[in-house]
């Protein structure tokens, strides 16, 4: 008998899960639900840009939709962003839409005023003057056991976007130079060998956010 209510009552907090789950998934489809804010550049010769954001629907038969024309056999899941650029002439007002892919592929929809469509895309340069200065630890082995220290980096140099080589790396135990590579946005991971204050060198291993 226990087991039988036991039984019931699971089912009861499993379809009440699932109703809450539909219900509080149904309350995200509204159409009208978007973030959105204006940049506006400091060169006043650009026009201020609205950025929005948009989230596919999770049910079957939403009404929910971008707005967006896209391509034969690409869903909203696919998309990464889609520019809308405005376009006034002399006879009336339209949107260029340029839709951009998770895997990177661009589409614009084929209009008699658009006769081509070019991606630039800008890589990293191979070397230039980083002077970027950064704080974080650095760690080394010593005496059997791990010693961790606050750290400063400066890093003068930057070669093809994510190395910094060579760095100033200076703790309290000393002053050396090192290399460190991105780990992740701003947080890079590197080496170093640094010169004690009171005698002799050490290598350590550096984690640091630079600013």
């Amino acid at each position: 008998m226990m087991v039988r209510a036991l039984k019931y009552i699971a089912i009861i907090i499993v379809a009440t899960t699932m109703v809450y789950a539909l219900i509080r998934l149904q309350s995200c489809e509204k159409p009208d639900q978007t973030e959105e804010y204006v940049a506006i550049p400091p060169d006043t010769n650009f026009a201020p840009v609205v950025h929005q954001t948009y989230r596919p629907p999770s049910l079957p038969f939403s009404k929910k939709s971008s707005g967006v024309t896209l391509p034969k056999g690409l869903s909203e899941s696919d998309v990464k962003r889609v520019i809308r650029v405005g376009i006034k002439d002399v006879r009336d007002e339209k949107i260029v839409d340029v839709i951009e892919t998770r895997e990177g592929q661009v589409y614009v929809y084929r209009d008699s005023s658009i006769f081509s469509l070019r991606v630039l895309n800008f890589e990293p340069a191979v070397f230039r003057l980083g002077l970027r200065f950064g704080i974080g630890i650095d760690l080394a082995a010593r005496n059997q056991s791990a010693r961790v220290s606050p750290a400063a980096v400066f890093a003068p140099f930057q070669w093809l976007g994510f190395v910094h080589l060579p760095t100033i790396v200076a703790d309290l135990e000393g002053v050396g130079v090192g290399g460190q590579i991105r780990l992740y946005h701003d947080i890079f991971f590197g080496a170093a060998r640094i010169w004690r204050y009171d005698e002799g060198t050490q290598a350590k291993i550096t984690l640091v956010y630079m600013l």
